[in-house]
């Protein structure tokens, strides 16, 4: 039994944020839609999909503006031009935003969370950065479930 939890789950990472360049508030550039995979177990993702917006475009345009909000450029299906604003702040070297941000506890009882965050930054080659995590647990009485998990994904720059 001891042995057991001696072992543990760590997500990979493959660029830590002190590697990231600190970012102000600009264009940060466009982006390929569909992430770089780094192992043969991921899948990809789109930028769209990790910020909740059904659209296939391949190329985004990320821009963070003077009210601290990041912004996501698109073409729609009929070819014009969306714009998606996440409200956000500035943290080290990203900027980061919470999509869903809820937390309710009642000691020793009743527990929930539900946290989406994303941290983006810009590494060295311009390529975008961002680093997923999420916690979908809770607890009643003794009884508790749930899951969570951190993820990065890597963008190349057109």
């Amino acid at each position: 039994m001891i042995l057991f939890g001696c072992f543990s789950c760590k997500s990979y990472k493959e660029i830590k944020d002190k590697e990231l360049v600190p970012i102000s508030s600009k264009n940060l550039g466009e982006f390929h839609s569909v992430s770089n995979i780094k192992k043969k177990t991921e899948y990809k993702v789109s930028i769209q999909e990790l910020f909740g917006i059904n659209n296939l475009d391949s190329l985004v345009k990320v821009k963070i503006n003077k009210n601290d909000e990041i912004e996501i450029h698109y073409k729609n299906v009929l070819g014009g031009n969306e714009i998606t604003t996440y409200k956000g702040k500035f943290k080290k070297n990203y900027f980061e935003v919470f999509l869903d941000k809820k937390r309710i506890i009642l000691p020793p009882f009743y527990c929930k969370n539900r946290v989406n965050r994303l941290r983006i930054g810009l590494s060295q080659n311009k390529e975008l950065v961002i680093n997923r995590h999420y916690d979908y647990s809770g607890m009643f009485m003794l009884f508790a479930a749930g899951n969570s998990d951190s993820k990065q994904y890597v963008f190349k720059s057109k």
